[in-house]
């Protein structure tokens, strides 16, 4: 049976719940509070392993967009990652060690992960959304959970709008996240027709070499030292 009950994290209200998965539990922050960023408050979930309260480790972190669809269904497809039962056969392997998983949900998917115009006024603050992660989601997680904050042991992950903004995010602060994995990653935004989506069509001369995505990392990209390892398929 499910347990739960409420408590407080350095003033943030928080639900603990075990919904019976072999590899953690949750912690559920419905109304995490970000003052000064672009949205005052959202809903996050950190997944903790399951030996968490019984031993004094340190675990790396896993930063996930799209929060909502992460464990549970949820989205635009009412579908789900369903990460946690994924992490629980990983760990019965031995294939990962194990590690803190932080969903991020969306406010407004479409502004928060998008840096240019793509299909009307919805976009481009993915700047401050990236603030959001970097500032305050990040280093609240680092003072209450025993993290491993170094960027080596840090990565954030996405897909579709989510893997551009993982790849973005990563790229613009790699002193915070190591890691990027960005799955079939709308690299199209700001190139390809898209007032018609889903029939995307590519804009005559649309290059991803020269778009503003790259424009906006390719100091990182160009330097080894900096550069997060990247995942992209």
């Amino acid at each position: 049976m499910a347990e739960s009950y409420d408590f407080l994290m350095e003033g943030q209200q928080a639900r603990y719940h075990d919904e019976g998965h072999a590899a953690g539990f949750f912690h559920t922050y419905n109304h995490f509070q970000t003052k000064g960023a672009l949205y005052p408050e959202r809903k996050i979930h950190v997944f903790l392993p399951r030996d968490y309260e019984t031993s004094d480790r340190r675990y790396p972190v896993l930063y996930m967009n799209d929060g909502n669809t992460t464990f549970f269904k949820g989205g635009l497809a009412n579908q789900s990652w369903e990460v946690a039962s994924t992490l629980s056969d990983l760990y019965e392997k031995q294939a990962i060690s194990e590690l803190i998983v932080i969903a991020i949900y969306p406010v407004d998917r479409n502004r928060e992960y998008t840096h240019v115009p793509w299909n009307g006024p919805d976009c481009c603050e993915l700047e401050p959304y990236t603030q959001c992660v970097a500032d305050f989601i990040k280093p609240f997680i680092d003072r209450s959970y025993r993290s491993l904050p170094e960027p080596g042991q840090t990565m954030i992950l996405g897909s579709s709008h989510g893997g551009l903004a993982a790849f973005y995010i990563a790229n613009r602060r790699p002193e915070v996240f190591g890691f990027a994995g960005a799955l079939s990653p709308s690299f199209w935004v700001g190139l390809d027709q898209a007032y018609d989506f889903p029939y995307v069509k590519p804009s005559p001369g649309s290059s991803i070499k020269g778009s503003q995505l790259i424009v906006a990392v390719r100091n990182t990209l160009a330097d080894p030292r900096r550069r997060p390892k990247l995942y992209l398929d």
